[in-house]
């Protein structure tokens, strides 16, 4: 809550906090912050806890901003973010608008910057559109949309995964993108979270992946089409190495197999799929070659594993591109 006040721009933005009746003492909290800061915040009561999805549709449905930025109640913004973020959708006015993130543990953070040594927004150019599909994740924290068009799709109730089943197409149907360089958002992890305890939970998983297929009846464009498949592609992968990377083999396999046959009934070309192939290889025709064989006898046990291996060979090479920074003798921020 510290975070999200920025008293230099009072009256250019608002909090709208969604009660969703917890058993806790946050609505106590909340009103604590409204008693002080009226013209900061504002709360969304629920009559009965509905979950995460309802609650980003109460907000989405009472806001009046022409933007609007998620924020998980565990999480933190950076000190400074909001004014800058502000001016900058003042004058460039993009229709998506995202910016670095942290990776927060008790004892370390995991920086994850989109690009290196910039210091100046940046639109995604035709140049950095690949890049972009591969880094920019699909949830809701981290990115600002334009209001109308979050407007136009709801958060599926009831599920796990809500991010993965909508914000995508949120993302892509924004067509102006507009990249804010440095780190502004403090993502916590810990042990017990629901998606420390249920991430890759299959049935699930491919649940929300179903759902957001089924809004594709709706897009006509071919490009907007090819990008979501890659989008699902590529969240369907990190899951699968996310389990191998833990020793969860039978989980990772089972994700594996899932995956081949959901992709294969949904989109029977998603073997060939250029962004996939692109993805998995370098730049040389030898190693897009591999990639293609691999996938085109995928469905063999030996080739699975093959590539269960490259996949994770992969991500240690993404992994060590990354910032790390050990912060063992700071005090955790947060509460």
């Amino acid at each position: 809550m510290e975070s999200l006040i920025a008293l230099d721009c009072v009256g250019q933005y608002e909090v709208l906090m969604v009660d969703d009746c917890g058993q806790d003492s946050s609505l106590l909290v909340a009103e604590r912050y409204i008693e002080k800061y009226p013209d900061i915040f504002k709360l969304i009561q629920h009559d009965a806890n509905k979950g995460i999805s309802a609650a980003r549709n109460s907000g989405l449905t009472q806001t009046e901003s022409p933007y609007v930025m998620f924020v998980d109640s565990d999480d933190w913004l950076s000190e400074g973010a909001i004014k800058p973020l502000l001016n900058t959708l003042a004058n460039s006015s993009p229709d998506f608008l995202f910016f670095d993130f942290t990776r927060e543990w008790q004892s370390r953070r995991e920086d994850m910057p989109f690009l290196k040594d910039m210091d100046e927004p940046k639109p995604i150019s035709n140049e950095l559109y690949f890049s972009f599909l591969q880094k920019v994740p699909v949830t809701p924290w981290g990115k600002v949309l334009k209001t109308d068009t979050a407007k136009k799709f709801c958060f599926t109730e009831g599920i796990i995964f809500e991010d993965v089943a909508i914000i995508p197409l949120m993302i892509l149907k924004s067509k102006s993108k507009l990249y804010y360089p440095g780190i502004r958002y403090h993502y916590r992890q810990r042990e017990g979270s629901i998606m420390a305890e249920r991430r890759g939970e299959i049935e699930s998983l491919f649940k929300a992946y179903s759902i957001l297929l089924s809004n594709l009846d709706e897009v006509s464009d071919h490009n907007i089409r090819q990008d979501l498949l890659f989008i699902l592609l590529r969240d369907w992968l990190i899951n699968v190495r996310v389990a191998y990377r833990e020793k969860k083999y039978k989980k990772s396999m089972s994700l594996l197999d899932e995956g081949i046959l959901f992709f294969n009934i949904s989109n029977r070309h998603w073997i060939k799929s250029d962004h996939l192939i692109r993805h998995l290889s370098s730049t040389s025709f030898w190693s897009k070659l591999k990639i293609k064989l691999i996938l085109s006898l995928i469905k063999k046990k030996p080739f699975k594993l093959f590539f269960l291996m490259h996949i994770n060979y992969l991500s240690i090479n993404w992994k060590n591109t990354k910032t790390l920074i050990n912060i063992q003798s700071i005090t955790s921020s947060g509460s």
